[in-house]
């Protein structure tokens, strides 16, 4: 009833005596939360027993699950609803590399390669810091191929890799990934890719300051950024920065060689077109290496690493003082904090989260067998064409944020997707309602609860067959609340 109730919106105020106590899920909703959060998938039915039998052992199992290699790749997609650089995009096309069959791939190649090095950091137990300060990127195969990368390990998958372009190594700061999504252009002058690792990295969103210009407006727009009160007070901070990335900065449109170069030659020219010095909010930088060294060094940066990864896994915006106490035992290594992240009232909050179109995907996977998708690819991580918009996803361009209460467009994927995982299912054999019910929902069904499904499977089979049943069943189970909720 309560999930019911914060599904539709009618929550019941809580009362005033206990606004300090945070009511928590259940021992086996939280482990089934925090599996779809660390690994992409439900639990299985043994691990929901054992939850059961010996709830105190839960926070044992959830770290284990943080050096698990399942946890590495939900990093990537945690992080890229923040990031927003799983984009469909980019300056150049897949096309430009006669990839024109690999649309997907090459978008996902290139918008994870900033991501896959903030999850490798945060999975080899590695300070925060290296984020921005790491002297390796990390690439797949293909990456490897088109940008001439030499990998540093042997592998199929995602290894670390170096450009050989002459560009300075600082972690996501010289990925061709993170450039890519937030391009600039002769006039832009890499300002806009500050502000993105200004929200980014030590959550100051610049783009946000409210901004009065009223009479002061001027048409010379490069002297107003120096001179115009109203334009300084973003562009000292803008600029100075910009001008430590000169290196990336691109005058050619639509040019793979340009784009996904280095350019050494152009790392001066911030002086001739922005009249500053390099700086980070003050601290003199001379380059890349030297503004990753900046940033990590920034005292915002600490507090920042405890804001978005607290929001990735509570799914919601977390206040300034759920910040202090979350991040009172952090020391700059996220892999080592996590556990206390985990174990806080703040996570296993009985609030309303709803699973993600690649936690739906995965999830059901994993349960079922089934996976949609249309030519290899998968539609709920797909936008044009696709369904991960439809679903209630991160897109980075158009959809900035998890969708946070069920949609039209949303429900009737679920329903979709649910008959279709639970015919894989019932394909498979026989199935056992009660146990169903656990494995998908983390409950144990109630006696009501077990004789309704029951008489739906009765009634589907005076007219079809046991396998026509056991779907019917199961596609209203994972039509649930509870089920889409987690």
């Amino acid at each position: 009833m309560l999930l019911f109730l914060a599904l539709s919106g009618c929550t019941p105020e809580p009362d005033p005596v206990e606004a300090q106590v945070i009511p928590q899920i259940s021992a086996p909703r939280l482990l089934r939360r925090a599996s779809l959060d660390l690994r992409g998938v439900l639990p299985s039915v043994a691990e929901l027993d054992a939850a059961e039998a010996q709830p105190e052992l839960v926070q044992e199992t959830l770290q284990q699950w943080l050096v698990e290699p399942a946890f590495q790749e939900r990093l990537v997609l945690m992080l890229g609803e923040q990031w927003h650089t799983r984009v469909e995009a980019f300056p150049i096309e897949a096309w430009d590399y006669d990839l024109e069959d690999q649309e997907y791939a090459f978008e996902r190649s290139v918008g994870e390669e900033p991501l896959r090095i903030a999850a490798h950091v945060v999975a080899t137990g590695q300070p925060w810091s290296q984020v921005v300060q790491a002297e390796y990127t990390l690439a797949n195969p293909m990456l490897q191929e088109i940008w001439g990368l030499e990998p540093l390990e042997s592998g199929e998958g995602w290894v670390p890799a170096l450009y050989q372009d002459g560009r300075p190594h600082a972690g996501v700061l010289s990925t061709n990934g993170l450039w890519w999504r937030y391009d600039t252009d002769v006039s832009n002058m890499n300002r806009r890719r500050i502000a993105a690792i200004s929200r980014l990295l030590v959550c100051h969103d610049i783009l946000s300051r409210p901004v009065s210009l009223g009479e002061s407006a001027s048409e010379d727009v490069e002297n107003a950024v120096q001179t115009d009160p109203a334009c300084i007070t973003c562009h000292a901070a803008l600029d100075p920065a910009a001008a430590a990335l000169f290196g990336f900065w691109t005058v050619i449109e639509y040019s793979e060689v340009e784009h996904a170069n280095y350019h050494p030659e152009r790392e001066l020219l911030y002086d001739r077109y922005l009249g500053v010095e390099p700086a980070w909010y003050g601290i003199p930088v001379s380059g890349p290496e030297a503004l990753g060294q900046a940033i990590a060094a920034d005292p915002r940066f600490d507090d920042c690493a405890v804001e978005r990864f607290s929001e990735a896994l509570i799914r919601r915006p977390i206040t300034r003082e759920e910040q202090a106490s979350l991040g009172a035992s952090y020391q700059g290594v996220v892999l080592e904090w996590l556990p206390e992240l985990l174990a806080s009232p703040e996570y296993g909050a009985q609030e309303v989260r709803l699973l993600t179109p690649q936690q739906l995907d995965s999830a059901l996977l994993q349960a079922t067998g089934f996976s949609w998708t249309q030519d290899g690819t998968p539609m709920l991580d797909l936008d044009e064409g696709g369904l991960r918009q439809l679903t209630g996803g991160v897109d980075g361009e158009q959809v900035k944020g998890p969708q946070a209460v069920p949609g039209l467009t949303r429900s009737l994927v679920i329903q979709r997707l649910g008959e279709r995982a639970a015919r894989s299912a019932a394909s498979q054999g026989p199935i056992d309602i009660a146990q169903w019910h656990w494995r998908l929902l983390a409950e144990r069904p109630t006696p009501e609860e077990l004789q309704d499904l029951e008489a739906l499977h009765a009634a589907v089979l005076a007219q079809s067959d046991t396998q026509s049943a056991d779907a019917a069943v199961l596609t209203v189970l994972m039509r649930d609340a509870a089920f889409e909720a987690y």
